[in-house]
């Protein structure tokens, strides 16, 4: 069967069950433009809100190297007016310390939401097929194909696009505050790191709205095709219902010995029981009730069509009780289970039945 045609019968939504076998091993869908969105949106945040306090901050730590460099070269004039190699990397040392925390921190944020993102959309998976070595990974024809596939393709171009379009958002955003921008020079530090905050909102508002979009059109569509992909045939929905409920031979020996050891149980207990309360064929109720020992009588057994029929037979070998009460006998079969005393909806209809044996045994008794 070719793969079109497998395709073309694929038309059942998949099952639970296929789910879970696909994300055992590692097959699972994941948006990756919803964590672009989330890094980026991330990334915004912490600009617009740590930003003030960075740039106040960093302003502090480079403020020696705009203002007074020459205090920096002072301090290297330990070899004759020749700073040492040594020197120079000990000053730049001590700038990358200043300037690694606010490198660091957004950085660590974004990792942070990207785990959350992941985690979100599907969880932790195990699965040890997709780390276990395989040569169709490393084989040059293989990833040959991977390259130059259609989805490779497709993912091409949608970088392309995006690039176009965030580049377009740039550009429109930054021709607009060309004006601010060139009398920008005149401004004091404070002032141009404020300018350059106005115009970085604006671009990230601008940024952030286009991913957003693009993130939920993505996720809709992954998850579209994933579940596509995830179809099943009518026959693998079969097969699948006979691997979880079994073959029907196997249930039906399943039945068998269920309705053998529910003979037996019954041929046990039914020497025991005072009253047999029938249908009259379809449903077998029987009930013990010891006056002196119980409040109310209990079912110990219930049968129905084939088992009925049985019971009725013991209990006119034991010779017990029959009564037909058709309405009584299905409500029994209905709320009781068995060892089950009768509840107290049953209680007048159990009292008549009860009555009317004991008063069929004082007639035998005056006989």
């Amino acid at each position: 069967m070719s793969e079109t045609e497998d395709k073309s019968q694929q038309t059942e939504e998949p099952s639970q069950r296929k789910l879970e076998k696909a994300r055992e091993r590692g097959e699972v869908f994941t948006s990756k433009e919803l964590n672009s969105f989330l890094s980026i949106f991330t990334l915004s945040l912490c600009i617009v809100i740590l930003g003030g306090l960075f740039s106040v901050s960093l302003l502090e730590k480079l403020k020696k190297f705009i203002t007074s460099p020459y205090q920096i070269l002072a301090t290297l004039n330990k070899n004759g007016g020749n700073p040492s190699s040594d020197d120079i990397i000990g000053i730049m040392g001590n700038l990358i310390m200043d300037v690694a925390p606010f490198i660091i921190l957004p950085a660590f944020i974004m990792m942070v939401v990207n785990i959350v993102s992941m985690l979100s959309q599907h969880g932790i998976i195990y699965s040890p097929e997709v780390i276990q070595p395989q040569l169709s990974r490393i084989s040059p024809l293989a990833g040959f194909k991977r390259i130059f596939s259609l989805n490779s393709v497709m993912e091409f171009l949608k970088g392309i696009l995006k690039i176009s379009i965030v580049g377009s958002i740039a550009y429109i955003t930054i021709k607009s505050e060309l004006r601010s921008f060139s009398y920008a020079y005149e401004l004091p530090i404070i002032s141009g790191m404020q300018l350059l905050m106005k115009v970085l909102i604006k671009l990230f508002v601008g940024i952030c709205c286009f991913m957003f979009a693009l993130a939920v059109i993505d996720y809709l569509y992954q998850r579209y095709a994933y579940m596509n992909k995830m179809k099943m045939s009518k026959k693998e929905v079969k097969d699948e219902h006979k691997q979880q409920e079994g073959s029907p031979q196997v249930k039906s020996k399943l039945r068998a010995m269920r309705a053998k050891m529910s003979r037996s149980r019954i041929m046990a207990v039914m020497p025991k029981a005072d009253v047999l309360i029938t249908n009259p064929t379809h449903y077998a109720i029987a009930l013990e009730y010891k006056p002196e020992t119980m409040e109310t009588p209990i079912m110990i057994a219930k049968g129905q069509d084939n088992i009925a029929l049985m019971m009725r037979g013991m209990a006119r070998e034991h010779k017990i009780p029959i009564v037909e009460n058709p309405p009584l006998a299905r409500l029994l079969y209905k709320d009781l289970e068995i060892g089950m005393e009768i509840k107290e909806i049953h209680y007048k209809a159990v009292a008549d039945v009860i009555s009317y044996i004991m008063q069929l045994q004082n007639k035998k008794l005056k006989k």
